[in-house]
């Protein structure tokens, strides 16, 4: 168990070839996501991020980078980012894009935000939205069978992955990681 006063100290270190599943209501989870990204940022990796149900914030991804003592502009070019919202947009991002992107810049991590969320949404069919999720699951599962490091929030199916937990406490943010990650 990890305590964070902002979101930005002491995260766990995530290995490349893995899927990771962020829990956590939205502000946690939230939080967790953009600090993850700030810390590749300040390792000179790169983020390409999926960001469905619009939760990246760059005015948060700044300032979590100013307090690193990276320049803005540095930072925001070292993340690629596509917004989903609709399941098909997720799906076709995860499924056609998202492959060649990660091919193209070799990201030290990859992020999907808030996936779960656009398959439920009621104007899709049932049958067809499991279907698509279980597409865009395969897609980020294969991604990580061939070296990526993957971390998704707002993901509730069943998975192979590791799971980590955030959620707010009086003293802070805590990240609790299950399993020794």
């Amino acid at each position: 168990m990890q305590m964070m006063d902002d979101a930005a100290e002491a995260l766990p270190v995530l290995l490349p070839r893995e899927v990771y599943i962020l829990e956590g209501d939205r502000d946690s989870s939230s939080a967790v996501m953009h600090a993850f990204c700030a810390e590749q940022i300040t390792m000179m990796g790169r983020v390409v991020w999926v960001d469905g149900g619009n939760v990246l914030d760059p005015l948060l991804l700044s300032r979590m980078m100013r307090s690193r003592r990276c320049s803005t502009r540095y930072s925001l070019d070292r993340v690629t980012i596509a917004r989903a919202f609709t399941a098909y947009q997720m799906s076709s991002i995860i499924e056609d894009r998202l492959p060649g992107k990660v091919r193209e810049e070799s990201p030290s991590l990859v992020m999907v935000t808030a996936l779960s969320a656009l398959f439920a949404d009621p104007d899709v069919d049932g049958r067809e939205s499991r279907e698509l999720i279980r597409r865009s699951m395969g897609a980020l599962v294969n991604l990580a069978a061939e070296g990526s490091t993957v971390l998704i929030s707002g993901y509730d199916g069943p998975s192979c992955a590791r799971r980590i937990r955030a959620h707010k406490t009086k003293r802070g943010l805590v990240v609790n990681t299950p399993g020794g990650v």
